[in-house]
């Protein structure tokens, strides 16, 4: 009888947390403690779990690597992750995080002549009204610059959230912006008394600025997708949903997402750099405006086969994003009760000049998405936004029949009891974000709802809904462990214990909603999110054991040992990484 090839790579010596089989409601200590300790790669796959099944095929060229007690785990998905933002944010911008300001004053000490680009701008990112005290305004920014005698530079400082920029008057001017500007549907300018924009922009007015600002140079966004797509294997992330680029990016964070964001993704595949696995949302609206007619046009356009030709199971094409309504913070998005005090509800940020308009709009782009045989990723805050999204999709879903689309809410952070199963019986999934629920526990001024319908993540998987955690980085750090400590903790909503809180989940779960749900999601599961024989050969090795649900604040301090992206390593922390040169160092900030 024919020996069966041998592997390339063994792992043995350490539990493997397969996930296979996974079901809501698995016992951590019982799938950890019961774990094979032993995997298998040949080429791009899986070929064997387990000990003795692994050890057979280690011939003279196996690569072995003894785990020593350290644990594995599928690779790690985010659902939610915009690369191109964090790449920009990370690679070509000024940072004015709150590491870097702590007071508006201090400005004046990022916003100096080295921070101008070659083409005449400065661009600055992460500034927190939050850790600020207050927005900023363009006397903010004008006072920095003065002091730095480049008042003429435009000049744009974008926030952590992606929602919200301010800008100096150089930056205004060219924008158009003034006293009597129109502001587009789902946007906001803020006025003062006078009537003289302040220099705060949000959502869809947003595209008013980056509209006027030069284009990103093309060796920059390159350099900085390198690196950021190294940080991420460095924390274990082999796959992610970049959820919007196309023509309606210039309202959507730093306004860069757009078409050439798609070619240079497309140019990394085709040159063998791109190792993260990565789906695509086409943006065709911004956070404002949405319409059926643009996402139509979109969706008959080039921009869906721009990936065609490619590996599909490394970069592809995986739907639409639309944004229903806005954030909380600038009252764009649709609540059913006012905020706080006010008589304001908030609103879909379609067009449409009545709830009714609107809603029909709505339903119109989803029909569009859904008969090109498309999913949607619908942002929606509000609870709402999120009833109108599902009653709309649930209908969509009956009328066609079949298979659902697994379409899915971004966001999401209020479900009431009675949306959960309707999503679940139509297949609407959901991501959601327990950390950004944590930095909005006291600041956010959105509606008050009992706790318990704040992401019930517990409720949702048990009712059968695909629920997926995410980062929506650059909005947060990019690292999942902190989202996975509050999936299980749910510490992220209360100043303190809640004991009568339900919608923790465990630490099994929420691995599960970090691998294989967002696997489901992108339709991919028969691909990746569990480790078993035929799947590809994505998956981590942490540097120590996988904790009880009682200590899974150990995962914090936790690292990433080796990353593997069908079968081969693409991180080893024994490794000192490659380094290439900075956007600085090239002369090329913008």
């Amino acid at each position: 009888m024919t020996e069966p090839p041998a592997a390339d790579l063994v792992f043995l010596g350490g539990p493997i947390l397969t996930l296979d089989g996974w079901e809501p409601g698995a016992d951590t200590s019982r799938v950890r403690d019961t774990a094979p300790t032993a995997l298998a790669i040949r080429g791009d796959r899986i070929i064997a779990v387990g000990d003795e099944d692994s050890r057979a095929l280690i011939g003279p060229s196996t690569r072995v690597v003894a785990l020593d007690g350290r644990c594995v785990i599928p690779g790690i998905a985010d659902a939610h992750l915009h690369f191109n933002a964090l790449s920009m944010a990370r690679g070509a911008y000024i940072d004015v995080s709150p590491t870097a300001v702590t007071e508006w004053s201090q400005l004046s000490t990022v916003l100096t002549r080295d921070a101008v680009g070659p083409d005449g701008w400065i661009r600055a990112h992460g500034w927190s009204e939050i850790a600020l005290g207050r927005c900023g305004t363009k006397d903010d920014v004008d006072r920095a610059l003065l002091a730095n005698g480049i008042l003429d530079v435009p000049t744009v400082l974008f926030d952590w959230s992606g929602h919200t920029l301010v800008a100096g008057t150089a930056a205004l001017q060219r924008a158009g912006i003034e006293r009597d500007t129109p502001v587009p549907t789902g946007g906001m300018i803020q006025c003062d008394e006078r009537g003289e924009p302040t220099g705060l922009v949000g959502d869809g007015a947003m595209a008013l600025v980056t509209a006027a600002m030069p284009p990103i140079d093309r060796f920059v966004r390159l350099n900085a997708y390198r690196s950021t797509q190294r940080e991420l294997h460095s924390l274990g992330i082999t796959a992610l949903t970049e959820p919007g680029l196309g023509p309606g990016a210039p309202a959507l964070l730093d306004g860069t997402g757009d078409r050439e964001a798609l070619e240079t993704l497309a140019k990394m595949a085709r040159d063998g750099e791109l190792t993260l696995r990565i789906g695509v949302l086409l943006l065709f609206t911004g956070t404002g405006g949405a319409n059926r007619a643009a996402v139509a046009q979109g969706i008959a356009g080039p921009l869906r086969h721009v990936f065609d030709g490619l590996d599909p199971t490394r970069l592809r094409i995986s739907g639409v994003k639309v944004f229903s309504d806005g954030v909380p913070m600038n009252h764009t998005c649709w609540f059913h009760e006012p905020y706080g005090d006010e008589n304001d509800r908030g609103a879909l940020v379609v067009v449409g000049d009545t709830e009714q308009e609107r809603l029909e709009e709505l339903s119109g782009i989803l029909e569009a998405i859904d008969d090109a045989g498309l999913r949607a990723g619908v942002h929606a805050i509000g609870d709402a936004s999120a009833d109108a999204v599902v009653e709309i999709l649930a209908r969509i879903e009956r009328t066609r029949g079949g298979d659902p689309r697994r379409h899915y809410l971004i966001h999401a952070s209020v479900v009431d009891p009675g949306l959960r199963p309707r999503m679940a019986a139509a297949g609407i999934g959901l991501a959601a974000n327990p950390v950004i629920t944590r930095l909005g526990r006291d600041e956010r001024p959105e509606p008050a709802a009992p706790q318990n319908h704040h992401e019930p993540l517990r409720s949702l998987l048990h009712a059968g809904v695909t629920v997926s955690t995410m980062t929506d980085s650059p909005i947060v750090h990019p690292d999942w462990r902190p989202n996975l400590v509050h999936a299980v903790r749910r510490s992220q909503l209360y100043r303190s214990p809640r004991p009568d809180d339900t919608e923790g989940v465990s630490g099994i779960d929420a691995l599960a909603m970090l691998t294989v749900m967002p696997a489901r999601q992108e339709n991919a599961e028969h691909l990746r999110g569990a480790l078993r024989p035929g799947m590809l050969a994505d998956l981590v090795v942490l540097d120590g054991p996988w904790p009880d649900d009682e200590d899974v604040e150990g995962l914090l301090t936790t690292q990433t040992h080796v990353t593997v992206i069908g079968g081969r390593i693409v991180f080893d922390a024994a490794t000192p990484p490659v380094s290439v040169p900075s956007a600085a160092s090239v002369g090329t900030r913008s």
